[in-house]
């Protein structure tokens, strides 16, 4: 089992994650695959898959800029002055990520004891 820590962004059963292209982690998602995912320490089943089309990634990451402004410092990512992202830019960051969306289950992962 790989475990790799992420930000994530959460919207009911749906994760969604930004991931540099060059990172190597989500590239097992490519066709989705089962994966159990950790959200406040409760093992989740849930099925993932990465979109690697930039134009998607730019819409959603525009999308997640536009509802969470605050973040686009981490995207290199500039505001104007009525606070909305600038598209340019958004298309610039968007062009070295994937995105990896995480559909939840609604059943647990039952945790078995260690000795």
């Amino acid at each position: 089992m790989h475990t790799t820590p992420v930000n994530y962004i959460r919207d009911g059963d749906n994760i969604t994650v930004f991931s540099l292209r060059n990172r190597v982690w989500w590239r097992n998602l490519r066709a989705g695959a089962p994966v159990t995912v950790r959200i406040k320490g409760q093992d989740l089943k849930a099925i993932g898959e990465s979109i690697e089309d930039k134009k998607a990634i730019a819409a959603g990451l525009l999308a997640y800029l536009q509802m969470s402004p605050k973040y686009a410092k981490y995207f290199q990512v500039t505001l104007d002055p009525s606070g909305q992202p600038n598209p340019e830019e958004v298309d610039r960051a968007a062009q070295n990520r994937v995105i990896v969306r995480v559909k939840l289950a609604r059943t647990r992962v039952k945790r078995s004891r260690y000795l």
